[in-house]
């Protein structure tokens, strides 16, 4: 082969399009999202076992049933809607979802841990001040500020992993996934704190199952956090040579061409020469 036909065929491959593989899941695009759904059963069943523990805790201190349920939901309720509402604004939406909800989770396993003894204690405090004013309603008060901010916490989990889903249809699939699956543990934790661990085991215990499930989700949420983008990604990604190569080899092109089109010149204008014998 001569340097003619070697520089036509490097034209060729210069100009040809680049060759394109079969598309590939993305790692993250295929697991990621069931991590986050069973994350989300473990939170749901977490936050309602608090939520049954806290109630027996403010029947001892609070006293009357009827007026603890109140606290109780109340505190819960409003607590949620004011973490979902809140906490989006003051969370930079350059930090990562995941980084952002294992932090969360750490906070309500740390609040869930201290209760069993904040709530008696401000009960308590409240009493020997000899602060009657309000009576029940003022120690119902004190109780709701001490279970307001991890509600709070609670709240804000959905909206921040919502920043890690995309705004596509199989997103917000995801997202509603999510929303649902969380709901089935919040079911399943109101049935065993109340069937299961309460009656059987110690409020102690049941507060330790409820903690040790919270820090389990956060640590999950790290690990997953490590290993996927900010923004979750719902599509294959095609692989395909480095653009480098295919760069370089179509700046090349017109200086190839150039090349081969004054040999190719010089060759007839050669053959046109009548030879010597």
């Amino acid at each position: 082969m001569n340097d003619t036909d070697s520089q036509a065929d490097a034209i060729k491959d210069a100009a040809a399009p680049p060759q394109m593989y079969p598309k590939v899941p993305s790692p993250h695009a295929v697991w990621a999202p069931w991590v986050i759904a069973g994350l989300f059963v473990a939170s749901g069943a977490a936050a309602l076992m608090y939520e049954v523990i806290w109630l027996q805790l403010l029947r001892y201190s609070v006293g009357g049933s009827a007026v603890s349920l109140a606290v109780t939901l109340a505190s819960f309720m409003g607590g949620l809607g004011l973490g979902a509402w809140v906490w989006p604004k003051l969370i930079s939406p350059s930090w990562h979802p995941l980084w952002v909800y294992a932090g969360l989770e750490l906070g309500i396993g740390a609040w869930g841990a201290t209760m069993p003894w904040l709530i008696p204690w401000v009960s308590q405090v409240h009493t020997e001040l000899g602060a009657d004013t309000g009576g029940i309603l003022g120690r119902a008060l004190l109780c709701a500020l001490c279970l307001t901010p991890p509600a709070a916490l609670m709240g804000a989990t959905l909206p921040v992993v919502a920043r890690w889903v995309p705004a596509t249809p199989s997103g917000m699939a995801w997202l509603g996934r999510f929303y649902a699956v969380n709901t089935a543990g919040a079911v399943a934790g109101t049935l065993m704190s109340a069937f299961v661990l309460m009656p059987n085991l110690t409020m102690g215990t049941a507060t330790a199952v409820a903690v040790a499930l919270s820090a389990t989700v956060a640590i999950s949420a790290g690990w997953l956090a490590r290993r996927t983008p900010p923004i979750w990604s719902d599509h294959n990604e095609i692989q395909c040579p480095s653009n480098t190569s295919v760069i370089h080899a179509a700046a090349k092109a017109p200086t190839v061409a150039r090349t081969a089109t004054a040999n190719s010149n010089a060759g007839e204008r050669g053959n046109l020469v009548p030879r010597m014998a």
